[in-house]
């Protein structure tokens, strides 16, 4: 089961919508909750690749049974506790970014207002072996609010040291997400 959890550091804030600041909010979500199609065939992928007590590695992972997903997926190169490169980024998530990530360390990415959010959380799914949904609103890239749904799904070439993680991002949700 996944748990819900608090940032270290609390809420980012965004800019004034009519006469009142914005807390951009994430709100950590059980598996069962997911409600992005491409998410739910993400997840179900990476399960049907896991075989308990192992994760899933890397080359289990093949694009071409990705494809209903593929371009919402950035897959990440962990290197060590707090280190993470950006391996393989999606069209989808290099158009929200208006940049291609492929190559970047995630801490010399602007990833807005949330960057260190972003970290603690590939963090978490490193500790915690497991998928980790969550769902909000940020304030993205200084530009407007982006209404997203995201998980994180560790993947291990030993089958239990995390050494990567596929993300699948999918900001085409309702503004209420």
């Amino acid at each position: 089961m996944i748990r819900a959890f608090e940032f270290s550091r609390g809420s980012r804030m965004g800019p004034l919508l009519g006469n009142e600041t914005v807390a951009e909010t994430w709100d950590f979500k059980d598996l069962p909750q997911v409600r992005s199609a491409a998410l739910a065939a993400a997840l179900q992928y990476w399960r049907s690749k896991s075989v308990a007590p192992s994760l899933p590695s890397r080359s289990q992972i093949d694009p071409l049974e990705m494809r209903q997903f593929l371009s919402k997926v950035l897959m990440i190169d962990v290197e060590g506790a707090h280190e993470f490169t950006y391996r393989l980024c999606g069209t989808h998530v290099a158009a929200i970014n208006g940049k291609d990530l492929t190559g970047q360390r995630a801490s010399d990415v602007n990833l807005g207002a949330s960057s260190q959010q972003f970290i603690e959380v590939y963090q978490r799914a490193i500790r915690d072996q497991e998928p980790i949904l969550f769902t909000g609103r940020l304030w993205w890239q200084d530009r407007e609010w982006v209404g997203f749904e995201q998980i994180i799904l560790p993947l291990s070439t030993d089958g239990l040291a995390v050494d990567k993680l596929m993300c699948v991002i999918d900001c085409n949700l309702p503004k209420d997400a």
